[in-house]
């Protein structure tokens, strides 16, 4: 259980490094902003910043199991609001561009608070223990409220009249 634990957190963890770097060095900060700018968001400066932040602090805390639901918050939270910025109306399947991809990554977050941190980890050496289920339902409400205010503060409302069948609600 151990060795498997410590395979998710660092597979995890090392991947939203990666991750963050790549939005830096790849991407450049600038090329990530100019993204964010692209698919509507207000303030794509300092959502570029806060997402780069948050991939690279929560990959950090989760690889090492450091205040695991610290970092399971953080990485939730960037992928669930991926989900409804950049996945959002492609479907499900990631071979679409679907959210499949950043919704597990989510899951896994918080699954790996919900099991704990295992022997091989910081919190474990610290004497630490931030694993349940009670700290996974913290982990996943903080996402989803951190992640759904983002996206309505932060999200550009297209001002288009919405047509449905049989109702005009464009202004007259």
């Amino acid at each position: 259980m151990n060795t498997g634990l410590l395979l998710l957190h660092g597979f995890l963890g090392g991947r939203r490094v990666m991750k963050a770097l790549k939005k830096l060095i790849v991407f450049s900060f600038s090329g990530t902003t100019g993204y964010l700018r692209s698919l509507g968001l207000r303030a794509p400066q300092l959502l570029a910043a806060a997402a780069i932040a948050n991939e690279l602090v929560g990959g950090v805390l989760v690889g090492l199991g450091l205040l695991l639901p610290l970092g399971a918050a953080l990485i939730a939270s960037t992928m669930l609001v991926a989900a409804r910025t950049d996945h959002r109306g492609k479907g499900w399947f990631i071979t679409g561009a679907g959210a499949e991809y950043v919704v597990t990554n989510a899951v896994i977050a918080v699954a790996l608070t919900a099991l704990g941190d295992g022997r091989y980890s910081l919190d474990s050496a610290l004497g630490l223990d931030f694993s349940g289920v009670g700290w996974a339902v913290a982990v996943a409400a903080a996402a989803i409220v951190s992640a759904g205010g983002l996206v309505a503060t932060f999200r550009v409302r297209d001002e288009r009249p919405v047509r449905r069948v049989g109702v005009d609600v464009s202004p007259t």
